[in-house]
């Protein structure tokens, strides 16, 4: 039997090495169209996919320092809220964050260090960056006693639909 294998090879040594290379290109043209090309394309793919993404959120964030400027000439530039601007891919809006607030300083209420007692009001929102209309909000004010009107369940409320539109 080896001795058969060994005349077999003897023999055909040509035929054997055109048939390796042959394996060789095989396997090689195989992996350049089944896997090479595909990741190549993959990775095109998701470049592309976050410029996209980029070029969205810097439209979003311009959008919503616009809704903010018109926000603060109507609430005032000093009572606003650090806004917040982002893109919601799975609502596919802009999204800004923001709200204001006012105390009145010179309410008769004013003075007690522990308890809040000022004529306060507030408002946190998330809003279309592009149409300013409100998705959702919570509005707080104060009152005859000094005491917040809302719940602490419906603010909760409100800072878990915040986090989840703003991805946070």
């Amino acid at each position: 039997m080896k001795e058969k294998i060994k005349n077999f090879l003897k023999n055909n040594w040509f035929k054997m090495g055109i048939l390796i290379v042959f394996l060789m290109v095989a396997f090689s043209l195989l992996y350049y169209f089944a896997i090479f090309i595909p990741q190549k394309e993959k990775v095109k793919t998701e470049q592309l996919t976050q410029e996209k993404y980029l070029e969205q959120q810097e439209k979003c964030r311009e959008a919503g320092v616009k809704a903010y400027k018109e926000d603060s000439l109507r609430y005032g530039a000093n009572n606003m809220v650090e806004p917040k601007y982002v893109y919601n891919k799975n609502l596919n809006l802009c999204l800004y964050s923001g709200g204001y607030s006012q105390e009145n300083l010179s309410s008769g209420q004013c003075g007690d260090i522990i308890k809040h007692s000022c004529d306060s009001y507030w408002e946190r929102w998330v809003k279309n960056s592009f149409t300013n209309e409100s998705i959702i909000s919570v509005v707080n004010y104060t009152d005859k006693n000094g005491e917040y009107t809302n719940s602490s369940e419906i603010i909760n409320k409100f800072w878990d639909e915040h986090k989840q539109l703003m991805g946070q």
